[in-house]
């Protein structure tokens, strides 16, 4: 169901989620893709959405800037 998702929703194909480490506030996969591997995180309630929302673009950054890995 979860695959389905990521496919529908970010344009991938043969998507495959496998689990990932994950921390005290969500759930963590590696999705394989015909396009290569990402990482999802699936945030659940009662954990404020809204406030974890605007860590994304400082993660992205992060990224960019050649941080494979962020704990």
């Amino acid at each position: 169901m979860l695959d389905q998702f990521i496919a529908a929703n970010y344009g991938l194909t043969n998507v495959r989620l496998t689990p990932a480490p994950r921390g005290f506030v969500a759930e963590t996969y590696y999705v394989d893709s015909d396009s290569g591997r990402y990482f999802a995180k699936l945030v659940r309630p009662p954990f404020d959405v809204p406030t974890l929302a605007p860590t994304l673009p400082v993660l992205r950054e992060l990224r960019q800037l050649g941080i494979a890995q962020i704990i």
